[in-house]
């Protein structure tokens, strides 16, 4: 009771107070509890709403405080989602390299699609653009992203920087438009119930004359109304004006009716990955074609000198062969000659 009457926020956090308006009496059940005499002990679960009930404008308090810390729980969040969308959207509009690729990408569908109905088109859906690392070479050894990759890197490498300027659309991919506007539409609520709550505190309070604690309650929740009601026309002009860049975006993109921002971005990120995956694997295909051509060079290098050596050993054999031969056909000495050898006579 004392939390509740001093609005203490320390002790009666978002949690606490949901539950609490979630064990309030109805006006019946509090007057029972108010009223009773009998000579049995209340449950604990009815002495603690005896003590609740016994707080004025209690109800009133409870809600006031609820409504004040959903909103100051949940205003950071939406803050930091516009913050995201806003920078997304400049993003994807500031961006000069991406429409360039897609329109590279475009030429090359036109070009593989010649002679059928697809090979003259003027367009094509973002959504499309996920089948290009799945498009693979008749070898199969490299995919049309990895040739659009090698293609911007030889002819433009500053078309890539789309990698970098596009990068917030992974955190707008998790936003979403619908929870934002969803969320300020209830700060906008729970603004005019704390209003709502402070007409009842003095409506219902005697004679016009509140309790010292009701009085500071008010004065604290009035003040609080007045900071949170610019905060929430400030972040409703925002959401505005990020609601009209969406558009604008879907009508540049050639998005449908039904254009969900999330997909969009989640689309535009996938491609991204993709990108950036194509041109690191490009990177190792090179690696590994220079490692094949420095080990064929070795093998070449190394048949080469084996050949080398093969020839000098063969002519080191050819000039032994020839020194021997010489030396064979080479005439005998005379003294050298061999005389015939007497008859031994036959005894």
């Amino acid at each position: 009771t004392k939390a509740l009457l001093e609005a203490d926020e320390t002790v009666l956090n978002v949690d606490r107070l949901k539950k609490l308006m979630q064990m309030l009496p109805t006006p019946q059940e509090a007057e029972l509890i108010s009223n009773y005499k009998g000579e049995m002990q209340l449950a604990p679960a009815e002495q603690f709403l005896s003590q609740i009930i016994s707080v004025p404008f209690y109800s009133a308090r409870i809600s006031c405080m609820y409504s004040k810390r959903f909103f100051e729980t949940d205003i950071g969040d939406v803050i930091f989602d516009l913050q995201v969308l806003m920078e997304a959207c400049a993003g994807i509009k500031a961006c000069k390299s991406f429409p360039i690729v897609l329109q590279m990408i475009l030429q090359i569908g036109n070009y593989l699609n010649y002679g059928t109905p697809k090979g003259s088109a003027a367009g094509f859906m973002l959504e499309s653009l996920s089948q290009l690392a799945g498009c693979k070479s008749f070898d199969r050894s490299t995919t049309l992203l990895q040739y659009i990759a090698i293609l911007i890197e030889e002819k433009d490498p500053g078309l890539g920087s789309f990698v970098q300027e596009l990068g917030v659309c992974s955190k707008a991919a998790k936003t979403d438009v619908n929870d934002v506007e969803s969320k300020l539409k209830g700060f906008t609520n729970s603004i005019n119930n704390i209003r709502a709550e402070i007409e009842s505190m003095r409506s219902d309070s005697t004679n016009n004359v509140l309790p010292e604690d009701a009085v500071l309650f008010i004065e604290n929740m009035e003040k609080f109304l007045q900071t949170s009601s610019a905060q929430v026309s400030q972040l409703t002009e925002t959401f505005r004006g990020v609601k009209q860049d969406l558009k604008t975006i879907a009508e540049l993109f050639g998005e449908p009716a039904d254009f969900k921002p999330t997909e969009f971005f989640a689309t535009v990120t996938r491609f991204i990955d993709d990108f950036i995956r194509a041109k690191r694997q490009n990177t190792l295909d090179k690696i590994s074609a220079e490692k094949k051509a420095k080990a064929a060079e070795r093998q070449k290098d190394t048949k080469v000198s084996t050949m080398e050596k093969t020839k000098q050993i063969l002519k080191a054999d050819a000039t032994s062969n020839s020194r021997i031969k010489k030396f064979l056909v080479k005439p005998l000495p005379r003294s050298a000659t061999v005389q015939r050898r007497k008859p031994v006579p036959d005894f």
